[in-house]
This record gives C-alpha cells, structure tokens and sequence, in this order.
C-alpha cells in the first residue's frame, strides 16, 4: 500500500491548472494508474485492513480527474467504516457535491447566443467557487473547470464565424481568454490556437481578393498573417514546453506562405 500510495501522495495537492498532471516513471498520468493499482488490491485483497484508506485515496485520485461523482461514492465507502477518514470525507463529499451540480448544469436545445450567455454565467459561477476554496486544492479544480468553460465559449463562437466582425470578436474572447489563464498550463496551447485564427484569416483574405488582380492589398493580408508569425514566435522563443517545435514548424510555413502571396501580389 505504501508503494501504491508514495509518489500519489506527494503529489496529491499539486496544482494542475498551472502545472502538467504528474507521471509515474512509465509516463502515464499518475492519478490513474494510481486508480488502476488501488482496484487491483481491492481485487487480490478483497476485504483488506486498507479498505477506508483505499477508498479516501481513490476519491481523490477521482477528484482530479473531475469525476466528482466517483469521488462521492468512494467517499460514502468511507463512511461504512469507523475510521478517522470518515468526518473529512464527509466534509469533502458536500464538496465534490457542488462541483458535480455545477459540471453538470444542461446547456442542451439552446440557441447560440443563448449558449454563449449560459457559458459567461459557467464562467462567473466558476470564479465564485475559485474564490470560495481558494488556497486549497479545489481552487485548481475550479479554476480548470472555469478554463474549460472558457475554452468551450471561444472554439463556439469560432465555429461560427461567417463575417470579419464575428471575427473580431473571436479575436477578443481569444483575448480574454488568455489574460484571466495566464498563468495556466495551456497558455501556449491558446496562444497557437490564435495564431491559427489569425493565419486563417489571412488565408481567407488571399482566397476572397485574389493576389493576382487589383483589389488584392497585401497589407491587409500582412496584418493579419504577422500577427499569427508573432503569437507562433513568441512560443517558439520559450525553452522547456512541449509546444516549442510544433511553433516552430508553424513559423517557417507561415512564411513560406508569405513569401509565396507577396511574390504572386507583386
């Protein structure tokens, strides 16, 4: 149980909104492959000594995760046992509680911009639960769950992008975006998501004003196509993140493209 639950522990409380899910030495995710081995004692140990402290362990193994409703069943399996896990664990499945309504609220049969009103409410009642639990670890699962929700407004509204104001407004929910997670795991992530954006509009404008004829301004489609070089650059510039050759392969087509539609312009 004690090599079982080691490395989990230590990394029990660690801050998954700003920093990558632990791995164990084989590089799997550590919170389940910690699952796996806790299942599979209970299966060889079926009526183990460790059973309260194997559940309370699988529960929050489940909470980060995010499958709250996992974690409040292992929790109640606390509770059938006189253990001293029992009180936190019934504190912590009014906890999980919250969370589960929350993650669950049905966004089904909206109409578009009602769904985008519904996720800036997901992400104002998230912020509430941030503040809520801040300083303990439910403050990193809100605060990914908030992201999510944010995440989820913006790939929407891109979606649907069919005019250059819809655009800018993908543009400022990009925007948006980026300056309340600054500081999450994913920034790099985002930030290539707009650059992609941004190329893609360039490469909209190449197609819709041809770069052969007259109506063609390649400074607009300039504008547009610098703005992704820098957003890609600036990620292709950090050492030690795991996005830092796939920006760089983006920088050098992007100017390939470049060059190839100023050559054809001119």
């Amino acid at each position: 149980m004690v090599e079982i639950l080691s490395d989990f522990l230590r990394h029990l409380e660690d801050d998954t909104y700003r920093f990558q899910v632990a791995r164990d030495r084989s590089g799997r995710n550590l919170y389940k492959v910690t699952l796996i081995r806790l299942n599979n004692y209970e299966k060889i140990y079926p009526n183990s000594q460790f059973q309260p402290i194997i559940s309370f362990n699988k529960a929050k193994a489940y909470e980060k995760l995010h499958e709250y409703d996992l974690a409040i069943q292992s929790y109640q399996d606390v509770l059938n046992y006189s253990s001293p896990l029992a009180e936190l664990a019934q504190k912590n499945i009014a906890i999980c509680q919250e969370l589960s309504e929350m993650s669950q609220r049905s966004q089904d049969g909206l109409l578009p911009q009602e769904l985008l009103s519904a996720l800036e409410k997901a992400v104002q009642d998230w912020e509430r639960l941030v503040e809520k639990y801040r300083g303990t670890p439910y403050e990193h699962l809100a605060r990914e769950q908030q992201e999510r929700v944010e995440w989820e407004k913006v790939a929407f509204t891109e979606a649907h992008t069919g005019t250059w104001q819809e655009a800018e407004q993908v543009i400022q929910q990009y925007n948006a975006l980026i300056s309340r997670h600054a500081e999450s795991k994913n920034l790099n992530r985002y930030l290539l998501h707009l650059g992609d954006f941004y190329a893609r509009m360039a490469s909209h404008y190449a197609e819709k004003e041809d770069p052969h004829g007259l109506r063609f301004d390649f400074k607009k489609f300039e504008k547009f196509a610098d703005t992704a070089l820098e957003l890609y650059e600036s990620v292709a510039s950090k050492d030690g993140i795991s996005e830092k050759l796939e920006a760089k392969d983006k920088v050098k087509a992007l100017i390939s493209y470049i060059r190839t539609v100023k050559k054809i312009s001119q």
